[in-house]
């Protein structure tokens, strides 16, 4: 029948009626006209769709047992962990994402600040690139969302390892590690997790500046310490908002729906996410679509009875710039949503600072999208940002483009922003050619990158196929991935072999050199070489091979790095020394690196310059 049963066996047939119609709006097709941020919450309510199997009716919990999912009211708390796991200026929107997200939680809807864990690298708000420095703004006409954050984690404490063990409630591997606080959550709480940052198959992306730990926090380890938390009593339930490109290969798959936690992507397992709001004035993208539709819904003061599923429903709806997916218990969707992002002190939005918006790179046409290109994939943010800069500086010079500079075959083209900044006050004509030389140092990369990692996949494909027409498909199949009909998008083939995925990404990053933004979309040329059955020696070999072809070295190793695979390579280099650590593989590092390492945690070769 459509009424529940209570735990007393009596019939309530109200509340089923309620969770029913949320089941059965996810149950409904994909659906929704492309719309930018802000303007599509103000349709009708929209609806989104799984596209693998749905919780069966029978699943879907009363609402006596959605009582007890929360805990009583007087023991439950909620805890939010924010985090932006990038750095750099171009990385502007995700920490403006976070802090608009603690607005919301702290000064909308009146979360205590001692549960609130905040992780935001903390370099844009001081960038020189920064026009308003000391203020971040996520959206067009919008308020400074930077001022009156409380940051418990910044700069080089934004690790995979940390975060873990937040979320995890270990306090102590976090003491005196920036203000130490943790997820002290317990078995009746309620937990709100987002994440803001670049992903790839199979992981999350944390700041790259960081060469000593792990860059990568791999699904398998988030899984694992969700499940160790449930099984400890560490949660009682758990919603997880993530932006991240390839977001949803973090969890296809992988979470059950067993452990009360629910995670809603940004986007597909092989789809980028998109980034919204250029601005003219700070020369970079504000936010990303799919942060920027559950954000500004939030900050347009949504029904109270609102559901996690309603506002999913309507976020989906908004956000067709990438595909918003769901996976893990998927009953948590029944549950209000002020039970995660708080419900109290609602008319305190005017907390947020209301002076010195800025303003939108267009104007915001009828439909709602923002006059030109309003979003951009994550990946080209960098490259789309510079060019805009680029025609910014030339209009004030009256189109000026003659004598432009030239950039060097060796110029390093992973060099940071702050390497470029002018060492006084520039001219106009100065600031063109500065950009130039960025754009032309970026299209370089970016070019190298298409060609190394082609060569990687045809390396691979030519040690298994010698027909051409044989290879040539193979290496496209790794190349690009397999297209998933739109009702399986969400719910297609997940990430398999993670032993092979981290070994062979530590050793791609070894020989060719860290990941950037753009060349992270590579990343799935190695996760579809691991699950395709080549081994993880197989894809170091290919690029080894890729990245030192022709004698010429590795883009590492023009920087002067030492990247030998074995220590006697390494020690055979007159710079270079062999180092080992149980915390984190043995490497070979140059002389000088080695010298800055923490002699508790490595022991390295004797050698001196």
């Amino acid at each position: 029948g459509d009424a529940a049963e209570t735990e007393t066996g009596k019939r309530d047939p109200q509340p089923r009626k309620r969770v029913s119609s949320v089941s059965a709006r996810l149950r409904q097709p994909c659906r929704g006209a492309m719309v930018a941020p802000r303007g599509a919450l103000l349709g009708a309510l929209a609806l989104f769709c799984l596209a693998a199997a749905i919780t069966p009716a029978a699943a879907i919990p009363s609402a006596r047992m959605l009582d007890s999912m929360l805990g009583d009211v007087e023991d439950s708390k909620l805890w939010v962990l924010l985090v932006a796991g990038s750095s750099g200026y171009m990385n502007y929107r995700h920490q403006a994402d976070v802090c608009h997200a603690y607005q919301i939680v702290v000064n909308k809807h009146g979360v205590p600040k001692e549960q609130v864990v905040t992780m935001l690298y903390n370099d844009v708000v001081k960038s020189f690139f920064n026009t308003r420095k000391g203020s971040m703004y996520n959206e067009p006409r919008g308020s400074d969302v930077y001022s009156g954050v409380d940051i418990d984690y910044s700069g080089k404490q934004i690790t995979p390892n940390n975060f873990l063990a937040i979320l995890r409630g270990d306090a102590a591997s976090m003491q005196g590690v920036g203000t130490g606080r943790v997820i002290a959550s317990g078995p009746t709480d309620r937990v709100f997790v987002y994440f803001a940052d670049h992903g790839a198959p199979g992981f999350l992306a944390f700041p790259s500046k960081l060469l000593l730990v792990p860059v990568q926090l791999y699904a398998r380890d988030l899984i694992r310490t969700l499940k160790a938390m449930h099984g400890a009593g560490k949660y009682g339930s758990m919603v997880l908002y993530v932006e991240a490109c390839e977001s949803g290969s973090v969890f296809n798959g992988l979470l059950p729906s067993n452990i009360s936690a629910m995670a809603v992507t940004a986007a597909a397992p092989q789809e980028p996410s998109m980034a919204c709001y250029y601005n003219n004035t700070l020369g970079t993208f504000l936010g990303d679509c799919f942060s920027n539709h559950w954000l500004e819904h939030e900050d347009s003061s949504p029904d109270s009875a609102e559901t996690i599923g309603d506002q999913v429903a309507k976020v989906r709806a908004a956000t067709n710039t990438s595909h918003v997916c769901v996976y893990g218990d998927l009953s948590l969707a029944a549950l209000p949503a002020a039970s995660f992002l708080g419900a109290g002190n609602s008319g305190a939005v005017g907390a947020i600072k209301s002076t010195g918006a800025v303003e939108a790179v267009g104007a915001v046409g009828a439909t709602g999208a923002v006059a030109g290109a309003s979003h951009v994939s994550s990946r080209d943010v960098v490259l789309e940002s510079l060019r805009r800069q680029l025609l910014d500086a030339q209009e004030a010079l009256g189109g000026y483009t003659r004598s432009l500079p030239a950039v060097e075959e060796d110029a390093d083209e992973d060099a940071e922003d702050e390497e470029a900044m002018p060492r006084s006050v520039e001219s106009p004509r100065e600031r063109v050619h500065r950009i130039t030389r960025m754009l032309r140092r970026e299209e370089k990369a970016n070019r190298r990158a298409d060609k190394t990692f082609r060569e990687i996949a045809a390396s691979l494909a030519g040690g298994r196929y010698t027909h051409a027409a044989n290879k040539e498909g193979a290496v496209e199949k790794l190349l690009v991935p397999e297209p998933q009909p739109p009702r399986t998008r969400c719910h297609g083939p997940k990430v398999e072999d993670f032993d092979c995925l981290e070994a062979a990404v530590a050793a791609v990053t070894k020989s060719c050199g860290a990941f950037s933004d753009y060349s992270l979309q590579y990343a799935g040329v190695v996760q579809r070489a691991c699950d395709s059955g080549y081994s993880a020696g197989a894809i170091a070999a290919a690029a080894q091979e890729a990245c030192t072809r022709g004698g010429k070295r590795g883009k590492a190793q023009r920087k002067g790095a030492c990247s030998a695979a074995t220590q006697a390579d390494c020690d055979a280099g007159p710079a270079c020394t062999w180092c080992v650590s149980a915390a984190v593989p043995s490497m070979c590092y140059t002389l000088a690196k080695a010298a800055k390492l923490p002699p508790a945690i490595f022991k390295c070769d004797a050698k001196t310059e």
